[in-house]
């Protein structure tokens, strides 16, 4: 229907408002020529390109923003919020600026308002006169060979790519033909070279294309000769005889984009640069950056755009092409970002699967030869954009493909949450901060192979010892982050972690791994696994300290001490081997003496192994080291029970008095709570614990926290030790308030008795003191605070000097053994 009168937007609305009624029905109604559109540039006309252009539309009495439409080809895109683009409106005036015009931009506009049945549409044509994007010149041959005088014809090529533009071509000012291939405008200007000429010079040839507004875009063609005496790489392949010091270029297969280099340099060809992706690649790249200009809704060709590029060969991925795909996946998420587009977990489902073919391990040194230190970022930046505009809508959904883990799950009613994944848990309280009906929804993306890409820009002296674990959460902000993580490295005492996630806005944008809101959570941690506190979410992954943390001395000291004490005991048994007739007198003495020397000798022996074990240099597990942790389990173990022997003796001394001890009893007695008791414990141990009988880096038992690690095989037995001896001193010293206890005694007997009660009241106390410290070293495995140095200095003068206090208590202190040595 055409009217000849001014039609408004109200009076139309009242007129079908009436006829609706009047026909009991619906009225779906259509208009043009109530919207007033206008183009400030150009007006209707022709625009150059390049340059800024506002498009605005009028509607009187309206109370509804527009839609901008731009038909291209027969195909209708929708303009929306973008970086090529920017919306305004001032009164009922709305308007798109385009920033830049170029062929994307030309086509027919509609600003089109939509109230209940009513659309009312104003339309409008832009025509861009285009540039071409870039053109492809080459010369063949590329380096004329003039060592021979003659003539050479040298033919220059210069390619576009086709469009509806008219393009005037010149060479060197000269116009010029212009060929229309399939897919290309392609001009060729040839010349002759004279190789007899005294002073041949390079040449350079410009060809230049004009388009209908006058703009004009040109490209040099460089002409190297090469002259006698020159250095040259040979023919090789598809690559021509080149002159040293220059960059050949040949073109990409028929099927692909882009160029291949390789330079010459000397009479050596250099590796080639391959800057060729696939056609359909090339397209797909092309539509992602009409999206992030704006033309198109994200929300509607996300889905499409992303399955077409899962089709493309994602076999033999070169730089160009991973270079090509990052940036697609860049473009979609920035563009999904710009205009608020939200997607369904199948959209983000199918952006993680192209995410994870460009993580596969053998692409690990294409990404080290593309990387400027951005990339990897990038790409993990725009993953976790991507995944904010996403709702799990249907429900918990998780995908698991061969670089990364995708897990997803809606909140309702509660303000915590736990996921899990398969190598981290994250538990996150929250508070939900959007009023909507809709669940807050929690996303993790686990990258099991990302770390070996991102920059190693850590910690000094710290690398990542864990995946990295994206944690988004929508509709909701977080108020603390529980992770824990398996570690890739099993860790072990002494090297620090430290929790870190990846802060994109350090190091001048390029982004580095930081520590800030986070702390590592010690107390639920063990060697396998480390757990996290933060208060943020991103990406966060794990740092362990490449070396141990040690203290100033520490070493020598146990050094020096063990040294001393292997010289004490071996003393002690010499003294006691020259004296052994003099003082072996009695029952009572001769027991002293054999639990003295089997005391010396055990505890020898484990600091031999001890010694061993500390200069074996890099340890790393093995037989040796396993030996090495069993010889210390049993001799240590074995010195505390051959002390428990002499306990034993004093007590049924003190309470038997009448009731001497047989000496092949209390020797086979003895000799098999010493050593058999020791052995039967290393072997039910190591039976129970073979796969974590023992630490690698240091060769002896573990400690995983609480009341885990084989490490209670050894202090459960001494602590139980230390309890009896600690009883038995009260024994002894209630009984020694009796005077009648001494009287039946023989004076051999009273002075071995003497000497007993003399070693159990300062060995006991002692030794149990030494490996209650060196328990607590355990604990405290990173000397950090002044307590634990105190712990850490403490048992290492005490454990390494414990053969000297053996030497001075049970030998020097002897009467009888002081004046036989004499």
């Amino acid at each position: 229907m055409f009217t000849n009168v001014p039609f408004t937007n109200k009076m139309l609305q009242e007129k079908v408002k009436n006829a609706s009624s009047s026909l009991n029905g619906n009225m779906t109604v259509n208009t043009t020529g109530i919207v007033k559109i206008t183009i400030k540039e150009g007006n209707g006309k022709t625009v150059k390109s390049g340059v800024q252009v506002v498009i605005s539309c009028t509607l009187e009495d309206n109370t509804v923003n527009p839609k901008w439409f731009l038909s291209q080809n027969g195909k209708l895109l929708e303009v929306v919020p973008g970086n090529g683009v920017e919306f305004g409106s001032i009164g009922p005036t709305y308007s798109i600026t385009i920033l830049s015009t170029g062929e994307s931009w030309g086509g027919i506009y509609t600003c089109e308002f939509s109230q209940g049945s009513i659309t009312h549409k104003g339309v409008k044509t832009l025509n861009v006169a285009l540039l071409p994007d870039s053109i492809v010149g080459v010369a063949s041959p590329q380096f004329p060979d003039c060592r021979m005088n003659g003539l050479i014809q040298v033919n220059s090529t210069c390619s576009v790519k086709k469009s509806n533009e008219t393009y005037t071509v010149t060479w060197n000012n000269t116009i010029s033909n212009l060929t229309v291939a399939e897919d290309a405008y392609t001009s060729v200007y040839r010349l002759t070279v004279n190789c007899a000429t005294v002073t041949l010079k390079d040449i350079t040839v410009t060809c230049s294309y004009k388009n209908t507004m006058g703009q004009v875009k040109s490209q040099d063609i460089n002409i190297s000769i090469i002259k006698s005496g020159d250095n040259v790489c040979p023919e090789d392949g598809d690559w021509p005889l080149s002159k040293s010091g220059k960059v050949a270029v040949l073109q990409c297969l028929p099927t692909e984009v882009g160029t291949r280099t390789r330079k010459c340099e000397g009479s050596t060809w250099e590796k080639a640069v391959e800057d060729c992706i696939d056609q359909k690649l090339y397209e797909i790249l092309q539509r992602a950056k009409q999206l992030e200009a704006g033309i198109g809704n994200p929300q509607q060709l996300v889905s499409d755009l992303l399955q077409g590029f899962l089709d493309t060969d994602k076999n033999n991925i070169s730089a160009a092409v991973l270079n090509a795909s990052l940036n697609i996946l860049k473009l979609i998420s920035s563009a999904s970002s710009n205009s608020n587009s939200t997607f369904s977990e199948d959209v983000l489902t199918s952006y993680v699967h192209n995410a994870n073919s460009l993580l596969e391990p053998s692409l690990e040194k294409t990404w080290t030869e593309s990387n400027d230190g951005t990339k990897a970022p990038n790409f993990l930046q725009s993953i976790e954009n991507f995944a904010k505009l996403t709702h799990a809508n249907n429900g918990p959904f998780y995908s698991n493909f061969t670089n990364v883990e995708l897990k997803g799950t809606p909140i309702l009613a509660v303000n915590e949450a736990e996921i899990n994944s398969s190598c981290a848990s994250v538990k996150i309280n929250f508070l939900k901060t959007k009023e909507t009906q809709s669940a807050a929804t929690i996303f993790v993306l686990t990258f099991f192979s990302l770390n070996s890409i991102l920059p190693q820009n850590t910690v000094n002296d710290f690398s990542v010892n864990s995946v990295i674990q994206s944690i988004t959460l929508v509709d909701a902000d977080p108020q603390t982050v529980e992770m824990q993580f398996q570690l890739q490295n099993e860790t072990t005492s002494k090297y620090k972690m430290i929790c870190v996630y990846w802060d994109f806005e350090a190091n001048d944008g390029s982004g580095r791994w930081s520590d800030k809101g986070c702390k590592w959570d010690r107390k639920n941690s063990n060697s396998a696994t480390s757990s996290c506190v933060c208060n943020h979410l991103t990406s966060f992954s794990v740092l362990m300290s490449k070396y141990p943390i040690s203290l100033p001395w520490l070493e020598e000291i146990g050094y020096v001490g063990v040294g001393v004490s292997i010289c004490s005991l071996m003393l002690c048994l010499i003294i006691e081997f020259l004296v052994w007739n003099s003082v072996v007198k009695s029952n009572i003495s001769h027991f002293r003496h054999t639990a003295l020397v089997n005391i010396s000798l055990s505890l020898l022996i484990a600091d031999c192994c001890f010694l061993s074990n500390s200069l074996q240099g890099n340890k790393g597990g093995g037989k040796v080291c396993l030996a090495l942790a069993m010889g210390m389990h049993v001799f240590f173990l074995a010195m505390f029970f051959w002390m428990l022997c002499q306990s034993i003796m004093l007590l049924h001394q003190m309470i038997f008095l009448f009731q001497q001890l047989r000496k092949r009893i209390y020797l086979s007695f003895s000799f098999a709570l010493g050593y058999l008791c020791p052995i039967c414990i290393v072997i039910g141990t190591y039976m129970l614990h073979p796969d974590k009988y023992y630490r690698k880096d240091s060769c002896w038992l573990t400690y995983e926290g609480g009341m885990n690690g084989s490490i209670f095989a050894f202090v459960l037995p001494v602590g139980i030790i230390v309890i009896i001896n600690a009883f038995t001193l009260v024994v002894v010293i209630l009984k020694l308030l009796r005077p009648s206890v001494s009287e039946g005694d023989k004076a051999d007997d009273k002075e071995a008795v003497k000497s007993i009660m003399k070693a159990v009241i300062i060995l006991t106390p002692v030794f149990g003191l030494t490996w209650a410290l060196g328990f607590l070293t355990m604990i405290f495995d990173l000397p950090e605070t002044f307590g634990a140095k105190a712990v850490h200095y403490l048992f290492s003068v005490l454990n390494s000097f414990q053969g000297l206090l053996i030497l001075i208590i049970g030998c020097f202190t002897e009467k009888k053994v002081s004046m036989s040595s004499i």
